[in-house]
């Protein structure tokens, strides 16, 4: 077998033995977190269209700027009709890709391909590199990533043959598209300097040339999106809300950890809560963070010239990290997150394993003793990886799997609290999500949000009442959101108030006009409590119009009908309620409406009798048409009412 053959059938094993360890994920579900905004609950890629995929490329504040990410989820959602599964198939696909590429990276840095393998498994195995995969939401990490290698591989290949320029434009067309899947992309031309120096290029008038496109585009693409995130000028980053020397450590800190999360990857969770200051003082291990950053500099300084895959391995670490590791302050949750590791594990695993075989060649690999150590080591750590994976892989089956995970590992999360309240919600779980949505109020008792959350669990426990203390809370603070509006308007309808809840439904749509059940429930008190049914069908046509995939519009319009004397429009309606909800088949509003329906047919049966008996008065063609017009017939209606205007049938 050739050289070449074993290594296909190397790299078909590494793929095999991750995709076998990520595929639990074809069973696990989106998660409330952030999930909601870029796909379950964003009308923009639920339809895939020219128009809406080029809506995607225009300027928004609504989150990162990402168009072309937000295209694969548009195509998704429309192969599997929304199915997560889908999603996590689609993400796992992308990982294999990633592997393949790091392969042919490290093969080309270090011209050994069991290195090159043995990295490439690694990479695929990571603990650490499971949330950029498992989380749906993390798509743009895993898309960048990809153009990212790939735009390296195709410059290695464009500089082995300096003539193609198919490969140099093929660099610049896989670099914009890493720009349109995240901004991150903007360090890529550092890269390619660094590819460079290391191949030991002489930097001369036609580098620099070479160069230039993909620094004019870094820049000109890092002000637009700049400018993008600037536009809200009411978001505070929350690392600014710390003095600046406790910036500064919490900076070193990050550098610091994901280098130690890489080597140590163990305690790992989706959040990594920003540190308490008790008494001007942050936790010890962030005064360690310096220390040990002015160590690794040190190393390198004084090794660097002669081993310099370090210098390599350390700016390939660091470089993606630029951004993430809040130099430049940006909004985040977490002060650090284990998908920024996803490209610069590619580096500290590629330093990992060139220092343990230049320890090997130094005392002697040849020896079976050192031999069978280094394979032995190698099987612990990929045993240890496939088993930290896994656990992780199960870790994000579903919200409140990840944000229990979370919870285990710092108590203190209060939004993990917050977002596990929220899912429990949903599978009706509401006493364990009261227990949340009180944990969270008392660990961040002035953050209004949380508030709003306890108030819709307490709905849901028909604690009405207390809810609308909640809510209260909410809806008189500055920071409000059109939902919390809907909320409360909601309480005061079950508590009977209805004059306050019409106007809380009316802010709610004036807030956000595009959201159905404002309409809806606006409607349902002008057609319950007001009697007013001729009121209530414009706002439940707008219902209808803004999500057609509810029952509950249909079927309330249908009652309007039915009070307005119009049963043919409410069976039409009744009809469409019960396509999507076919329980109501037997509702007694159905069963009304088909009485009507009936009744009219034996009216409209009985008048042609009539006729055809030979009566001919103007009342029966009256008769006639208004029957006729009651079913929806408006030909037939409107001939019967000519004829009762000149006085018969004839």
């Amino acid at each position: 077998m050739t050289e070449r053959l074993k290594t296909r059938w190397y790299l078909a094993g590494i793929l095999l033995l991750v995709a076998v360890v990520y595929l639990p994920l074809r069973n696990a579900e989106f998660t409330n977190w952030d999930d909601q905004i870029h796909v379950t609950g964003n009308a923009k890629v639920h339809t895939l269209t020219w128009e809406s995929a080029i809506a995607h490329f225009r300027p928004h504040t609504e989150y990162m700027y990402h168009p072309l990410t937000m295209i694969t989820y548009a195509v998704e959602w429309q192969i599997g009709n929304g199915s997560p599964m889908v999603f996590h198939l689609f993400s796992l696909l992308l990982h294999l890709v990633n592997v393949l590429l790091v392969y042919r990276l490290i093969l080309r840095l270090s011209s050994e391909r069991t290195i090159a393998l043995v990295v490439a498994l690694l990479f695929g195995l990571h603990p650490v590199n499971v949330e950029t995969v498992a989380w749906i939401s993390s798509r743009k990490d895993l898309l960048y990533s990809l153009f990212f290698l790939a735009g390296l591989e195709l410059y290695g290949m464009y500089r082995s043959a300096p003539n193609r320029w198919g490969l140099y434009i093929a660099v610049i067309g896989v670099f914009i598209l890493g720009l349109l899947s995240k901004p991150t992309m903007v360090v890529f031309p550092a890269a390619l300097v660094l590819m460079d120096w290391w191949s030991r290029r002489i930097w001369d008038r036609n580098a620099l040339l070479e160069k230039l496109p993909f620094v004019l585009i870094s820049v000109g693409f890092g002000i637009f999106t700049m400018m993008l995130s600037n536009s809200d000028t009411d978001v505070v980053t929350i690392i600014s809300l710390y003095d600046l020397r406790h910036q500064v450590l919490m900076v070193s800190y990050a550098a610091v950890f994901y280098l130690g999360k890489l080597l140590l990857p163990v305690s790992l969770s989706a959040m990594y809560h920003y540190p308490p200051v008790v008494d001007g003082m942050l936790p010890a291990h962030f005064y360690a963070a310096p220390v040990v950053l002015a160590s690794i500099v040190a190393v390198l300084v004084l090794v660097g010239r002669r081993q310099r895959y370090l210098l390599l391995g350390a700016a390939l670490y660091i470089l993606p990290l630029i951004l993430v590791l809040q130099v430049l302050p940006f909004n985040n949750t977490s002060l650090v997150a284990e998908r920024y590791a996803y490209i610069s594990s590619v580096a500290v695993l590629f330093l990992l394993v060139v220092t343990v075989k230049k320890l090997l060649g130094r005392f002697g690999s040849g020896e079976p003793f050192w031999r069978a150590t280094a394979v032995s080591s190698l099987t612990l750590l990929m045993v240890l990886y496939v088993g930290g994976t896994a656990v992780r892989v199960a870790a994000w089956k579903d919200s409140i799997s990840i944000f229990t995970s979370v919870i285990e590992r710092d108590p203190t999360v209060w939004i993990a609290y917050a977002n596990r309240a929220i899912d429990r919600m949903k599978v009706m779980q509401y006493e364990e999500a009261l227990e949340d949505a009180n944990r969270a109020v008392e660990l961040h008792p002035t953050r209004k949000a949380l508030n709003a959350v306890r108030g819709n669990v307490l709905f849901f426990l028909k604690r009405y009442q207390e809810a609308l203390v909640d809510l209260d809370s909410v809806t008189f603070s500055s920071k409000a959101k059109p939902n919390d509006f809907y909320n409360k308007a909601a309480v005061l309808y079950y508590l009977k108030q209805y004059d306050s809840a019409l106007v809380y439904y009316r802010t709610a749509m004036d807030k956000n006009p595009g959201f159905a059940p404002s309409h809806l429930g606006y409607g349902l008190i002008l057609l319950q409590e007001r009697k007013d049914a001729a009121a209530a069908v414009p706002h439940f046509d707008s219902a209808i119009v803004l999500d057609r995939t509810q029952w509950e519009p249909y079927y309330f319009r249908a009652a309007s009908f039915r009070s307005l004397g119009q049963p043919r429009r409410a069976l039409d309606d009744i009809s469409r309620a019960i396509a999507i909800n076919p329980a109501l088949a037997a509702d007694t509003l159905t069963a009304g409406i088909d009485r009507s329906v009936a009744t009219l047919a034996d009216r409209i049966a009985t008048l042609n009798d009539r006729i055809i008996k030979g009566e001919s008065h103007a009342g029966v063609s009256d008769g006639l048409g208004e029957a006729y017009a009651l079913i929806g017939d408006s030909t037939r209606s409107r001939y019967y009412r000519m004829k009762s205007v000149k006085g018969g049938t004839q």
